[in-house]
């Protein structure tokens, strides 16, 4: 399992088990941030994916990928 997929199953548990209020919104936010950035990692992925599959077959990239939001 890819790094950030941990962090975000770790913030998910400890969200899960956390019985204050204050602190279950400070995880909530940091497992927010969290899956921001995994998308925006597999956003790039998908990128350059593309890029280099459309290079192998000699078409034109695709312009962008669009990854729905969180």
């Amino acid at each position: 399992m890819p790094r950030g997929s941990l962090i975000i199953r770790k913030l998910a548990l400890l969200m899960a088990s956390e019985h204050d209020d204050e602190t279950r919104r400070r995880l909530l936010s940091e497992l927010h941030s969290a899956l921001r950035s995994e998308q925006a990692a597999i956003k790039k992925n998908v990128d350059e994916f593309v890029k280099a599959v459309s290079r192998s077959f000699g078409c034109r990239p695709v312009k962008r990928v669009i990854l729905p939001p969180f």
